[in-house]
């Protein structure tokens, strides 16, 4: 697939006005759909650095391997916007996947528990 944007030929089935176009027939400029799938990308990655903050450890990495399944499958649909999506989660899933797999292997420091209330000498006797 030719991921460089290249305007389509008009032919007689197709409008040339976007207006006048079928739902199916506009057109989305490429910078556009760039621009989006880096803004995407970058959610999912600042995403599963939080997750890993919060939860406990596998879980960012569990997720991350469902982003990448959810590019994988969706690589399937045939539509340029689905394979630039698909083509962003894969990206995506592969640096959380390296995010999971770094904080599996990353110590952590224990929570701390309530610690005992400040006790007065009044109170030991």
């Amino acid at each position: 697939m030719n991921w460089i944007f290249v305007w389509p030929r008009v032919s007689a089935s197709v409008s040339p006005v976007p207006a006048l176009a079928q739902p199916h027939e506009v057109i989305i400029p490429m910078p556009w759909l760039i621009g989006m799938g880096i803004f995407v990308g970058l959610v999912l990655l600042v995403g599963v650095y939080l997750l890993s903050r919060f939860t406990p450890k596998g879980v960012p990495l569990a997720v991350a391997a469902a982003i990448y399944a959810g590019g994988w499958f969706l690589s399937s649909v045939p539509w340029r916007e689905a394979q630039l999506l698909a083509g962003v989660f894969k990206m995506a899933g592969i640096a959380c996947i390296i995010l999971g797999i770094v904080d599996l292997v990353k110590k952590r420091k224990p929570k701390a528990e309530n610690p005992p209330p400040h006790q007065s000498k009044e109170d030991l006797g």
